[in-house]
C-alpha cells in the first residue's frame, strides 16, 4: 500500500475518532438550544434557536457523512487493487 493511502487512511481514522469524541459536545449545545427554545417567547427568538438547533445536527451528520464517504472509497479502492492481482 502507499504511503499517500496508508496517510489518507490514518486521517479518515483520526477524523472519525474526532467526531465521535466532540458528538457529547454537539449533543449538549442541542440540548441547551432547545431548552432555550422551550422557554422562549419571542416567536423571532424562538425560530432563531430552532435554525440554530437545526444547523448543529446538519453539521454532525454532514461530517459523519464524509468521513463515511472515505471510509467507503478505500474500501472500495482496496477492493479493486486485490481484484487487480
Amino acid at each position: 500500500m502507499s504511503d499517500d493511502f496508508e496517510q489518507k487512511r490514518r486521517r479518515v481514522l483520526r477524523a472519525r475518532e474526532a467526531i465521535e469524541g466532540a458528538g457529547w459536545a454537539f449533543d449538549a449545545y442541542v440540548k441547551k438550544l432547545t431548552a432555550q427554545w422551550i422557554n422562549e417567547d419571542s416567536e423571532s427568538r424562538r425560530e432563531a434557536l430552532h435554525c440554530r438547533v437545526r444547523a448543529a445536527l446538519e453539521l454532525k451528520a454532514e461530517l459523519a457523512a464524509i468521513i463515511d464517504e472515505a471510509d467507503n472509497d478505500e474500501v472500495i479502492r482496496e477492493h479493486r487493487e486485490r481484484n487487480r492481482d
